[in-house]
């Protein structure tokens, strides 16, 4: 199997599953209890919100839109997570039980002791804090136990833990590390929680961006980078693999420089973007389009410079002329190649095609509420909101198919 013909595969794929819900929503309309709950009001609002939008203003809506949920996305997850008990859960789970039982049976297999003394003397000073903590003359004891706890339970004990498994990954089998690097990623997310709240303590005014819509564009670019790198260390693992069955390449190899490099890469194309296209959304159109362009031109660049720093002064190091064929699928002989570096170094365009998909569906959801008001339905389809999220469902398919076929 070819690359091209991996691309036409997945994507023929996911055209079924979109056509499959397509015809589930539409059945979902006929059926009984259909007439009522939250989601189908949900629906109702977003359809009649769209009625309304005039075809011109759909863009900036759709990128309106995109960016809020990213941020509410950014602040769930990071800003406020500390609040609910998800994260407390996770964190008290890795530092009390899983870090400290792991690293006993790797002490007592012969490994090295250092995490178990290190959770010891996390212990003696919890010990010795609850038996301090009302001591007024002992106050400056107490607060440098309680930094010495808080940062290691959310910062030095993940990220610690986090480079030995992940160092594992990189010399391991390929399919485990692609499995692992699931299991790996709480640990990449909890060395990001721990980074944000570091950055609420020591940054001033770090913590408006999450309980007010004033946001320091500084600080709401660290968060929306601290958030994107779990998900671009997993991302960059899958993309491997996507690579390695695209071509039927041996498994590809692995290093903590080319990781760092993808990961960094592919986690500063989300603030950036985001940036880039929230600054021009107030001034028209044509403006949002320079924007887009210009947020395609920078993920073109982080690919480039992920792929080049990534194997820099190695020997697998890559000349300019060899990344800038692979930036364009293709050898240096310019041949089509869409091998497993290929798709890694393509990470950072992931956000600014989320942009132009989320327009796109946009204006087609606006030509189905048009067309079924031209067929004499109610505003919106206000009655029938499951046909009509169906019937865009199946036009996204239908586009998806197409373009499988045309490549």
């Amino acid at each position: 199997m070819t690359g091209v013909a991996f691309v036409q595969s997945m994507l023929g794929a996911l055209g079924a599953v979109m056509a499959l819900g397509a015809v589930a929503l539409a059945l979902v309309e006929t059926g009984q209890g259909s007439g009522a709950g939250t989601f189908r009001a949900w629906q109702v609002r977003r359809w009649r919100d769209l009625a309304e939008t005039p075809w011109g203003a759909i863009p900036r809506h759709a990128c309106r839109e995109l960016i809020g949920g990213i941020d509410r996305a950014v602040v769930r997850g990071l800003a406020t997570a500390a609040e609910g008990p998800l994260v407390t859960v996770l964190v008290i789970g890795l530092a009390f039980v899983a870090i400290p039982v792991a690293a006993l049976a790797n002490a007592l297999q012969g490994g090295s002791p250092f995490l178990v003394l290190y959770w010891l003397t996390l212990f003696a000073a919890l010990a010795v804090l609850n038996f301090t903590g009302e001591v007024r003359r002992l106050g400056p004891l107490n607060a440098a136990l309680a930094l010495y706890l808080g940062v290691s339970l959310v910062l030095v004990l993940p990220v610690y833990v986090l480079e030995s498994l992940t160092d594992r990954m990189i010399h391991t089998v390929f399919g485990h590390a692609v499995l692992g690097s699931v299991l790996v990623f709480p640990l990449w997310y909890c060395a990001a929680f721990g980074a944000v709240l570091l950055g609420d303590a020591l940054i001033p005014g770090a913590r408006s961006f999450a309980p007010s819509g004033r946001r320091p564009p500084a600080v709401a670019a660290a968060y929306r980078f601290a958030a994107a790198v779990p998900v671009a260390f997993v991302l960059a693992f899958f993309a491997l693999l996507a690579g390695h069955l695209a071509e039927q390449v041996p498994p590809p190899l692995r290093a903590w420089q080319p990781l760092v490099a993808t990961v960094v890469c592919s986690a500063l194309a989300l603030p950036a973007t985001v940036a880039i296209v929230g600054g021009v959304l107030r001034r028209g159109g044509a403006a949002l389009t320079a924007g887009l362009v210009a947020s395609l031109a920078v993920a073109a660049g982080l690919s480039w410079l992920s792929l080049y720093a990534g194997w820099l002064a190695t020997p697998r190091a890559r000349s300019a002329a060899d990344v800038t064929a692979a930036l364009l699928g293709r050898t240096a002989e310019g041949t089509v190649h869409l091998g497993p570096d290929v798709w890694v170094m393509h990470l950072p365009f992931l956000p600014v095609l989320a942009f132009l998909a989320w327009i796109t569906v946009a204006w087609m959801a606006k030509a189905v509420a048009a067309a079924s008001r031209g067929l004499g339905a109610a505003p919106a389809a206000a009655g029938r909101p499951y046909l009509l999220s169906g019937a865009l469902l199946g036009a996204v398919a239908a586009v998806v198919w197409t373009i499988a076929a045309v490549l």
